[in-house]
């Protein structure tokens, strides 16, 4: 059992900057290349930066299922890494390993992680037990000012903000990422708005063009009949219909130079693999792929994007997080965190043949390394 010290910092109320902002709803509002540009130029601003509109701008690239699916595959990757807490010696620190392996930890790695698409993320810890921290969660995007060091009271009060750098806020919170990074979503907004748009356009072009045009024709020109015949057509279904005295039609022209599936399937396309490759640095473990030998190779990048993932992850955790947990009573000043070490089996296996027709290899390491039983 991981033991603390007789020091414990406690946390109050009046040290958790949760307890000082006043949360509010966040509306949702329609999203173009011009606010784009004009969030982007908010947030760059020198004098008086402010993320509100890019935030907003952000919150709507999430709702897409591909991007989820990108960010979901980086984060879910990360996750499944292992990891070992040693000693000053080297020597694995089975104790404090345990006070790791809690829902705790793998969600402080989960919210540093995000500061990757959002640039910045401020994570606070509160309410200390012997497994860990009870509760951590993300400070609140749209307060947090990290230009100035400032969490708002309210969204872009800069007069009324609480300095989360000094004491005792600072005791608290860990923070992850840089002052002015805007992060990957910045430069992910243009292929999701332009995807938007197309799939909006797609599904108007469907709705009017998609099935054929249900026309009810009637000799009579009283209101009555007409009103009638409107109201069957109605009751048919929600396909497209109209209702015409005899000799009257209408006409669909459509364009000749391509068709709407080449106009949009394509833009939507681009805009996927555009998304691919800023997130997760490739497309074929996204999308299709064509061959085993070129899959390998885009798998070889994303592991790259993966390693670099976990050198924030070491920095931040062995920099931030384990001398906020000495201070807090945890027994970890000694400790430092690392990413184990992962094995390719299948050359490891092939070593162990060749290794195997020379010299005599122990029979226990083989059970133990690829699961199996030999006897002797």
């Amino acid at each position: 059992m991981t033991k603390q010290k007789t020091n414990t910092i406690k946390s109050t109320n009046k040290d958790i900057v949760f307890s000082r902002i006043i949360e509010q709803t966040n509306w949702r509002t329609r999203q173009d290349v011009d606010t784009w540009r004009t969030a982007i130029a908010t947030a760059e601003n020198l004098s008086h930066p402010q993320r509100l509109q890019l935030y907003a701008l952000y919150d709507e690239i999430l709702l897409d299922a591909h991007v989820q699916g990108l960010l979901g595959q980086r984060v879910n990757k990360l996750l499944a890494q292992k990891f070992k807490i040693t000693d000053s010696a080297g020597n694995d620190c089975a104790v404090s390993k345990q006070l790791f392996e809690s829902s705790w930890f793998y969600k402080f790695i989960e919210l540093a992680l995000e500061s990757r698409w959002y640039g910045h993320s401020l994570i606070q810890l509160w309410n200390i037990t012997t497994k860990g921290y009870e509760q951590i969660a993300l400070v609140p995007r749209r307060h947090v000012i990290p230009e100035c060091g400032v969490v708002a009271i309210t969204q872009g009060d800069y007069a009324n903000g609480l300095p989360y750098r000094e004491s005792p806020y600072c005791d608290w919170l860990i923070e992850v990422g840089t002052e002015r990074d805007l992060g990957l979503l910045k430069m992910a907004a243009p292929a999701f708005i332009f995807k938007k748009n197309a799939m909006l356009q797609w599904s108007q072009y469907t709705e009017v063009f998609g099935m054929p045009v249900r026309v009810g024709k009637t000799a009579s020109r009283a209101q009555v009949d007409m009103e009638r015949m409107a109201n069957n057509l109605r009751k048919m279904g929600s396909a497209t219909y109209a209702v015409f005295q005899e000799g009257e039609s209408i006409e669909f022209v459509e364009s000749t130079k391509g068709d709407a599936y080449n106009v949009y399937d394509k833009l939507i396309d681009r805009a996927n693999s555009e998304l691919s490759k800023l997130l997760i640095g490739q497309t074929m473990t996204a999308d299709s792929g064509s061959s085993r030998s070129q899959a390998e190779v885009h798998e070889r990048v994303a592991d790259s994007i993966t390693e670099s993932d976990k050198r924030l992850l070491q920095f931040i955790i062995n920099d931030q997080l384990l001398p906020k947990m000495a201070k807090h009573g945890f027994d970890v000043a000694d400790c430092k965190f690392e990413w184990a070490v992962s094995t390719d089996l299948d050359a490891l296996w092939s070593k162990t043949k060749d290794a195997l027709s020379h010299y005599k290899v122990d029979t226990a390491w083989i059970q133990r390394t690829f699961g199996i039983p030999v006897q002797q």
